[in-house]
């Protein structure tokens, strides 16, 4: 059952997918604690790979090395404050850390924005007095 929702592995090197707002039960993003931690070869990856060589499926429990993301660990990669409170469901609140645009995003975008307004409104200030 572990990949036959939306949930996905989330790559432990380079960037990873961004977190889905259908996120909760089986379709929160998973991640293999001895990939992460260990350093350990990708289980999925192997798995895939074996797959493909046309070895046959895993039938049983999933490895105890794959679980999915907890909902702190969707807040920290979302960029919220450790102290930031959600309140609802458990499914309600992965839903909403999977709606919100990344807090970080959102603060660089609105730096951006006063830095365009800031300049704009000097320029109108030098052509009036001009």
């Amino acid at each position: 059952m572990l990949f036959n929702g939306a949930g996905r592995p989330l790559p432990t090197a380079g960037y990873a997918t961004t977190l889905p707002a259908s996120m909760g039960g089986n379709k929160t993003p998973i991640i293999d604690e001895d990939e992460v931690f260990k350093g350990e070869i990708s289980f999925v990856e192997t798995y895939h790979a074996g797959l493909m060589r046309g070895e046959s499926p895993w039938a049983g429990d999933a490895t105890a090395r794959l679980r999915r993301l907890t909902i702190r660990e969707c807040m920290a990669i979302q960029t919220f404050p450790d102290d930031y409170q959600f309140f609802g469901r458990k499914s309600s609140v992965y839903r909403q850390i999977g709606n919100a645009v990344p807090c970080d995003l959102a603060e660089a975008v609105a730096q951006s924005f006063r830095a365009i307004l800031t300049d704009h409104e000097a320029a109108e200030t030098t052509r009036a007095v001009a």
